[in-house]
């Protein structure tokens, strides 16, 4: 084939000497932008003069106006006519329409190639990486390239021969978007070669897709090409790639449990410098094994077939140009698990994460809350450790360390609970003995009074309100037992015996082993036997003394019957003695007791009192005490309680809560 510009440039295309290729002349007379421009119209005829030329190459109405790699990718879509702009469904779609990427479920290669005529080839390559988060990844190389170019200058003087090479890098990027939508990009790297000379530059391609949801099977797909085109300057001309617009629909139906599919495509191409032009296309597959396909690209038949192994294809279509048939061939596998198969995995390990987080956050809080129980075990928290424990129960129910603490927490809390309801009877008991102390000093009663502080001190050594008590008990004893000690010498030195007897015998109820009141009881009894006169009376009253001193160490010691016997022999021998009759009442009191069960229900009511009267709580403490005079009217210790509680409320003196 040979070519001249109307500048007489002459270009002849042919198998030449191999030789000369890479070598090219450089001349005041050789314009290289009118060679590039007459190489590329060249290519484009050879590639597309069935598919762009309603006549002869050279009359083509688009030569020249489209890109050299409008041919197309893969003989699936070519068999198809090229309606693959809705389909774009395998490793292709970075050419056809990036948005059909989402599309994929596996890593996915292909190789196309196709000899075209006067020893020009078309070569395209792509692999896909979908992923189960992020879109879907592609990267393509297209490549179209004649060689043995025979240059000549414009006096048709021969300069050798030319390679002319034209190829693109595709870095493609799609995802599923808004309402179904799936949308793609391709960043476009085109380079251009033509002997020694080479251009480059870069372009983009934009792509949608859009499945009708109320059309099963029904998609619609848009692809942008060259929006904008990349701009190439071999030695002076600047070109620029024509930008196409692509408008495409196609349907898929299964038949046959799945086995069987059928696609029918159409698509439009409008390119900014040629005419629009239509393809229409279909594919029959059968057992998912065997693939028919047929279709018409601008008028012109197209047709193909393809054999599918597992996850191999080979596929094989021809094209009918004016120039003759192509016969185009690619291969394309798939690698690795389905995404929907990595997604429900990725979900599978995103549960497992989630259940090991969520255990380990379980034995996280569960070693927290064994830590907090033995530590408020260790301190005598019992109800605190209780209730970790019973968390840690919460969380692991058969946890052996938490049932165990839970019983030793619940026996150490009955434990405690025990002891401190002794603790507080305890304190009523003190508080009892206290107050009959109180009352016996203000009888006069001193040596009883004596008696219940050291009970209560015994009870409770280190009451300090008990000692006060003994102390002051204690010097009340001693001014009374001075007082009564020097009356009864004086008795004793006036002559009256008898009753010197009787005084020094109080002062020995109070003081038992005072010397001063032993020696003078002796003297004074010695003085009373020597005398004659008055001496039956005399001993009926040292045997009265001796059996009321008697019978308040019985008092004392808790013998009350043996104490009544002797106050009663007391009163025989002196039925108006006072002394012996008051001590007769209060032996009495003593062993009439309430029963049992009262007795029972007024020391209940009685602690439960005396804790709200030391919690400030005086009207419950009042209320408590008022049941006890329901049961024990003549109870005068309550009755003195709640005179007190009265006076603390109308003080406005309370405990804060």
């Amino acid at each position: 084939m040979r070519v001249t510009d109307t500048r007489g440039f002459k270009l002849r295309a042919g198998r030449g000497d191999q030789s000369g290729k890479g070598a090219v002349r450089a001349s005041g007379r050789l314009r290289f932008g009118t060679a590039h421009m007459l190489a590329t119209i060249l290519v484009s005829v050879v590639l597309l003069a069935g598919a762009t030329c309603p006549a002869t190459a050279a009359s083509s109405a688009s030569g020249g106006t489209e890109s050299v790699f409008s041919l197309g990718a893969g003989s699936r879509a070519l068999g198809m006519g090229g309606a693959f702009t809705a389909v774009s469904d395998d490793a292709t779609a970075l050419y056809w329409n990036p948005a059909g990427l989402p599309r994929l479920e596996q890593t996915s290669v292909a190789g196309f190639h196709s000899t075209l005529f006067e020893g020009s080839s078309y070569d395209f390559f792509s692999v896909c990486q979908p992923t189960v988060r992020f879109g879907s990844f592609g990267f393509a190389f297209i490549r179209v390239g004649t060689g043995g170019i025979q240059a000549y200058d414009s006096r048709s003087r021969h300069l050798g021969e030319i390679d002319f090479s034209q190829s693109e890098m595709l870095f493609s990027y799609g995802r599923e978007a808004l309402f179904d939508v799936r949308v793609g990009a391709s960043l476009k790297i085109v380079s251009e070669r033509m002997g020694d000379h080479s251009a480059g530059g870069v372009g983009f391609d934009l792509g949608a897709m859009y499945p009708i949801p109320y059309l099963e099977g029904f998609t619609l797909g848009l692809a942008l090409r060259d929006v904008p085109g990349a701009k190439l300057k071999l030695v002076e001309r600047v070109e620029r790639t024509p930008r196409t617009v692509r408008i495409g629909a196609a349907y898929r139906g299964a038949f046959r449990d799945n086995q069987d599919a059928v696609t029918l495509a159409a698509d439009a191409s409008l390119p900014e410098r040629a005419p629009t032009a239509v393809s229409l296309g279909g594919e029959y597959l059968i057992d998912n094994l065997v693939a028919l396909r047929m279709g018409l690209k601008e008028g012109k038949f197209t047709a193909g077939a393809g054999v599918r192994w597992r996850d191999y294809s080979f596929d094989y279509s021809m094209g009918s140009t004016e120039l003759g048939s192509l016969h185009q061939f690619s291969v394309s596998a798939a690698f690795g698990d389905p995404v929907a198969i990595r997604r429900q995995r990725e979900v599978l390990e995103r549960q497992r994460d989630v259940a090991r987080m969520l255990k380990e956050e379980r034995s996280r809080k569960i070693d927290a809350h064994m830590q907090l129980a033995r530590e408020a075990f260790a301190e005598s928290s019992y109800s605190a450790a209780l209730e970790e424990w019973n968390l840690v129960l919460e969380y692991e129910p058969g946890n052996a360390e938490a049932a165990e603490g839970i019983g030793r927490a619940r026996q150490a809390l009955a434990e405690k609970t025990e002891q401190e309801a002794r603790r507080a009877e305890l304190q009523v008991r003190v508080h009892v003995l206290v107050e009959l102390g109180r009352e016996f000093l203000e009888q006069g009663e001193l040596r009883l009074a004596l008696l219940k502080f050291g009970q209560a001190s015994r009870l409770e050594p280190e009451n300090q309100e008990v000692s006060a008590w003994i102390s002051r008990a204690d010097s009340l004893v001693s001014n009374e037992v001075s007082a009564r000690v020097e009356q009864a010498r004086q008795l004793a030195a006036s002559g009256k015996h008898l009753e010197a007897f009787s005084a020094w015998n109080r002062v020995l109820l109070l003081e038992p082993d005072n010397p001063v009141a032993l020696a003078g009881l002796d003297e004074s009894k010695k003085s009373l036997e020597s005398m004659d006169e008055n001496l039956a009376e005399a001993r009926r009253r040292i045997d009265a003394l001796g059996l009321y001193t008697r019978a308040v160490r019985a008092y004392e010691r808790g013998d009350y019957q043996d104490a009544k016997a002797m106050v009663n022999e007391v009163l025989r021998l002196y039925p108006a003695d006072k002394d012996a009759l008051r001590f007769a009442e209060r032996i009495e009191e003593r062993l009439s007791p309430p029963k049992p069960k009262v007795e029972e229900d007024i020391r209940e009511l009685y602690v439960e009192g005396m804790n709200h009267f030391n919690s400030g709580e005086y009207e419950k403490a009042i209320e408590s005490w008022q049941k006890i005079l329901e049961m024990d009217p003549d109870n005068e210790m309550v009755t003195k309680n709640i005179e007190k509680a009265k006076a603390r409320l109308s003080s406005g003196e309370r405990t804060a809560q």
